[in-house]
């Protein structure tokens, strides 16, 4: 499959092969040589529909131009078949296997746009599919027409043709740009947690994945992207332990008191990711392997240059131990209920000079003026995360803690 600066056959008019040329040759010269066409058609129970592309806006040729699904060229010692079987996982993520793919025929193409000539013999081929992840590089949309639709288009019978989205997730360039960037999140923020504890990363035994995405993802796959540290022995979804933990205290209150003579033994030291130096050399790293494709080899090279500790290979599966058949594991006799607990709390500040800044700033309708107090309601407030009150109070007179010193 053409990927780059490869070597195409070329013919004469007769279909003999009379050499090779590089694809620039190929397409300024008008040399012929040739390339596969690929209809893909979505069988439904209702209809047949053809899947098809709409070219990105920034093409050289036919920008936002509605086209077949795929193209490409051959190597000059790989099959029709290969090359299309390489191409569609390569650009679409669709893997088929070469007894997939039907060979319809056979047409002469000839498009002449400035300095760009493709002289191509067209080999046309057909496959079927249900269901499909695209990756679409170079291509704004993926959607669908009925082909009764289109076969009267084509014969002149209709004008118009209405277009339908595709049933199956597909992803743009921007989409992996940004699974990308979320991943990278991840392993930046672990190798930033091991430097500054001093760990390194193969010495890490254990793995615990709690909350409801930790508990339904696949604790392997996770492992091969980078969501987890690379060399556990051991991963354990654990589920949704803040519930298991307040519906254990609540049954045994004693158990808090056991909660924080733990506490007390964990040494800390809070890391802020968004203004740790560390995780921003790591983190652009990431960024340069998922949008400039740098190679594994040279971020591990940068990481020596940085003094940071290179991401060790995966070398063994760990086991894994799903504690519990879902991620809140026992929800009771009479299933999970919630319950609101209103609080408000009252204060007053010295140099305040009533301007109502602080209340009206407050995205949650959590504080209000009463009887000469200001009044916050705790079931309402986003507390330290937010503290625009305080914020957008002039005199500085407003004082957030000052709420709880009496609790």
């Amino acid at each position: 499959m053409y990927r780059g600066d490869d070597i195409l056959k070329i013919y004469d008019q007769d279909l003999n092969n009379i050499g090779r040329a590089t694809r620039e040759e190929v397409h300024t010269q008008g040399l012929l040589h040739q390339v596969a066409h690929v209809w893909m058609f979505q069988p439904k129970e209702d209809d047949t529909y053809i899947m098809i592309q709409k070219r990105a806006l920034d093409r050289e040729l036919y920008p936002g131009k509605y086209d077949l699904i795929q193209t490409t060229h051959f190597d000059p010692d790989e099959s029709y078949e290969e090359a299309i079987v390489d191409s569609l996982e390569y650009y679409r993520g669709l893997k088929k296997s070469k007894e997939d793919i039907i060979h319809v025929g056979s047409t002469h193409q000839q498009i002449d746009a400035g300095d760009y000539h493709d002289n191509a013999l067209v080999q046309v081929f057909a496959i079927f599919t249900a269901k499909a992840l695209f990756i679409m590089p170079d291509t704004e949309e993926i959607v669908k027409v009925r082909f009764e639709d289109f076969r009267q288009l084509i014969h002149g019978k209709q004008n118009t043709i209405k277009l339908y989205s595709l049933d199956d997730v597909y992803l743009k360039e921007k989409d992996i740009s940004n699974i990308g960037k979320a991943l990278g999140a991840f392993r930046a923020g672990q190798l930033t947690l091991a430097e500054s504890a001093d760990i390194l990363l193969d010495e890490i035994e254990s793995v615990y994945m709690a909350g409801a995405s930790g508990f339904y993802v696949d604790a392997k796959k996770s492992l091969n992207i980078g969501q987890i540290p690379p060399c556990p022995n051991q991963v354990y979804q654990i589920g949704n332990t803040s519930l298991a933990m307040a519906k254990d205290i609540v049954l045994n209150p004693e158990l808090l008191d056991e909660l924080q003579k733990l506490a007390d033994k964990i040494e800390s030291n809070h890391i802020m990711l968004a203004t740790s130096e560390i995780f921003e050399k790591i983190y652009s790293l990431e960024l340069a392997i998922y949008e400039q494709g740098m190679p594994f080899w040279m971020y591990n090279q940068w990481l020596q240059k940085y003094g940071i500790q290179e991401i060790p290979n995966i070398e063994t599966e760990p086991e894994i131990t799903k504690l519990y058949p879902r991620d809140i594991a026992d929800l009771g006799d009479y299933d999970l209920n919630t319950v609101d607990i209103e609080n408000t709390l009252s204060s007053k500040f010295d140099r305040c000079i009533y301007c109502m800044d602080c209340v009206n700033s407050c995205p949650e309708n959590a504080l209000s003026f009463e009887k000469d107090e200001f009044k916050l309601r705790t079931d309402l407030c986003s507390g330290l995360g937010c503290l625009r009150c305080a914020g957008n109070c002039k005199e500085h007179a407003f004082k957030y803690e000052e709420f709880y010193k009496d609790i």
